[in-house]
């Protein structure tokens, strides 16, 4: 039995448009640390405030974090949960 085309596909043309991000991790991103190392890298820091991480070493993070949050808020960043819709401000 042979699977149907859709059965397949796992649409990652339609997915390179798009990216979702928690908030650190785009900071992280931001702050030029590899894919690879993100989560190693958040693991050490702590919450300062809901959403906003301070690393030990990597000074960039928490003001990352506060500008992705403020531009959220602003309404220029559109954000969502886990389903994709995206959130109203």
């Amino acid at each position: 039995m042979s699977k149907k085309p859709w059965e397949n596909d796992s649409c990652e043309a339609v997915q390179a448009y798009f990216t979702v991000y928690r908030v650190p991790v785009a900071a992280a991103l931001w702050c030029g640390i590899p894919v690879a190392e993100v989560e190693e890298h958040l693991s050490q820091c702590k919450e300062v405030v809901k959403g906003i991480l301070k690393h030990p070493y990597i000074d960039c993070l928490e003001p990352r974090c506060r500008a992705i949050h403020d531009a959220i808020v602003k309404g220029l960043l559109p954000c969502s949960r886990e389903n994709g819709k995206v959130v109203p401000t």
